[in-house]
C-alpha cells in the first residue's frame, strides 16, 4: 500500500487505530435521527465517522477506489437498515463496523 492509499477522506492522514476518536453520543443522536428518516443526519454521520471507517475499509481493500466503494455500500446499507435496528447505547461504532464487514465482497 503506497502513501496515497494511507490517506483518509479529504486528504487527512489516518490516525492510529484507523481514524480520529468519534464522540459516541453524537453518533447515537445521529442514528436516532436517521431512524426517523432525517437525510441530513446521514450526511452528518458520514462526516463524523467516514475517516475511521475508511481506515478499516482500506485495510480490507487492495485500492483506494475499492475502499471508497465499500464505504459507500456501508452507508447506503446503514440508511436502509437503521430504521429497523435498535443499537445498544455505546455500541454504535461497533455496529457500523459490523455493517462495513457485512458489505465486504465475498472472497474467492
Amino acid at each position: 500500500m503506497d502513501d496515497q492509499d494511507r490517506v483518509g477522506r479529504r486528504g487527512a492522514p489516518l490516525a492510529s487505530g484507523g481514524g480520529p476518536a468519534v464522540a459516541i453520543d453524537d453518533v447515537a443522536h445521529l442514528l436516532r435521527r436517521i431512524r426517523h428518516g432525517d437525510q441530513s443526519a446521514l450526511g452528518e454521520l458520514y462526516d463524523l465517522t467516514c475517516d475511521r471507517l475508511f481506515g478499516l475499509a482500506s485495510t480490507w481493500s487492495s485500492t483506494t477506489a475499492e475502499a471508497e466503494q465499500l464505504l459507500g455500500r456501508t452507508y447506503l446499507r446503514l440508511w436502509r437498515v437503521a430504521p429497523a435496528r435498535a443499537v445498544k447505547s455505546g455500541e454504535e461504532m461497533a455496529w457500523m463496523t459490523q455493517l462495513l464487514a457485512e458489505c465486504r465482497p465475498a472472497t474467492g
